[in-house]
């Protein structure tokens, strides 16, 4: 049977990709841009890239293999107990390496670095847009700022609480960079008045891609892309050199993958670089370190884990507001503002506390006939853990001008059962 038109060819998107390099929107994230990424990003070697020296055909390769216990709980446990994504719990994981790796070598100390996060891109431009069926090279690209800030490094190693700050701060990280990242890409390339300035700020020296989960009997080909002069490895074995005479782009590219082996998931870190710029020793010891700080990811999100300002984009709220939330309501899942009508009725209900609050009612019901109490107080438990909106709460937080709503996960509840069966009448309808 003949295939039905493609809804949007790659041309097409091309074209809408180069009309929003000129847009009022997209221009807005200029000056954004420029203040998310200055600031210091020491060189991680003793010198620079060099554009003639470092081709694709100088890269070399070292690679670490996570167990399969501890790279199931990087895909599961600990992305969920952190509300992140597995590209997050790598990044911290990298970062915290980094940082520690620069101590230990004396170059270019210091915890902040520049990393370009590559992506798969295919993004939809427009609400017309359906790229399920295009065929074309959407990879996209674009830098963040990533710092662990001021924490004890081999706390991180050993799971402890500073394990979970690093993760929180680099997602919290990745999730500030303007727009949708795809707008850097865009003005820095199909944009002449804003390229001259994107150009003069300062350049990751990492590249970054999670390359996915593949099949051991698949072919061993990136989802999301990789580096010119690379492909996966294949039980092992690194993939052909291709364009080896194109200069490189990082100093380093930092890489995970995951084979789904019979046994059980295994995660692959890989490293490559330029044989100039590093001794294969010193990069040996910057993955190694990458794989302990994911082992002490793993550790500290057995301990617990926790929100982070963006999980809730309507309120203002900073870390440490929201931790207090998570002490106050065991199982928080949102954070809500109020709507005006629930301010009102809050309002009623604070200011009536020692009096009658005239918007409460009581409703008296009476059952006839066979009534089992488990199966009515299961219905009205029911009741609470289908609709959130049973299950929030009221906060008036210091230093935040209105109240929010908190919903927990899990309420129960609150139920009392009394045999009135032996009273009188008169005697039933009081206790009632």
């Amino acid at each position: 049977a003949a295939l039905e038109p493609v809804p949007t060819s790659f041309r097409h998107w091309a074209r809408e990709l180069a009309e929003q390099a000129g847009s009022e929107d997209r221009l807005t994230e200029v000056a954004q841009w420029v203040d998310f990424l200055q600031g210091p990003d020491p060189l991680l070697t003793t010198e620079p890239v060099d554009l003639e020296r470092d081709l694709q055909k100088t890269m070399r390769e070292t690679s670490a293999h996570i167990p399969m216990a501890i790279t199931a709980e990087l895909l599961t446990r600990v992305p969920t107990a952190f509300h992140a994504g597995i590209d997050d719990v790598l990044l911290a994981g990298l970062t915290a390496a980094v940082a520690e790796w620069r101590d230990s070598q004396s170059i270019g100390a210091g915890s902040a670095l520049l990393v370009d996060l590559e992506g798969h891109g295919r993004v939809p431009l427009s609400d017309a847009d359906d790229l399920s069926r295009t065929v074309g090279w959407f990879t996209s690209s674009h830098p963040v700022r990533l710092d662990v800030g001021s924490v004890d490094l081999s706390e991180v190693r050993e799971g402890g609480p500073a394990a979970g700050r690093v993760l929180k701060r680099v997602k919290e990280q990745v999730r500030a960079v303007p727009g949708d990242g795809l707008g850097y890409g865009v003005l820095r390339y199909l944009n002449p008045d804003a390229a001259p300035e994107l150009a003069a700020l300062p350049s990751a020296q990492i590249g970054f891609n999670y390359l996915g989960r593949f099949s051991v009997s698949a072919p061993a080909t990136p989802a999301k892309g990789a580096p010119a002069g690379w492909t996966p490895p294949r039980d092992g074995v690194p993939g052909d050199d291709v364009g080896g005479e194109f200069p490189v782009l990082h100093a380093l590219e930092v890489m995970g993958a995951v084979r789904d082996l019979p046994e059980g998931p295994e995660l692959t870190l890989t490293l490559l670089w330029p044989e100039a710029l590093f001794e294969e020793s010193s990069v040996r010891a910057l993955v190694d370190g990458w794989a302990a700080m994911l082992g002490g990811l793993v550790t500290a999100s057995a301990e617990g884990g926790g929100h982070t300002p963006s999980d809730f984009p309507l309120v203002a709220l900073d870390q440490a507001r929201i931790e207090g939330l998570e002490a106050e309501v065991p199982g928080l899942v949102d954070v809500l503002p109020v709507s005006p009508l629930q301010e009102g009725l809050l309002f009623h209900a604070l200011f009536d506390e020692q009096g009658t609050d005239v918007y409460v009612e009581q409703l008296d019901l009476g059952l006839e006939g066979p009534l089992d109490p488990v199966v009515l107080r299961a219905s009205w438990q029911a009741l609470l853990d289908r609709h959130a909106s049973l299950r929030a709460g009221f906060r008036q937080l210091s230093g935040v001008d209105q109240p929010v709503q908190v919903v927990a996960r899990e309420v129960v509840l609150p139920w009392r059962e009394e045999d009135i069966s032996g009273l009188a009448v008169g005697e039933r309808e009081a206790e009632a």
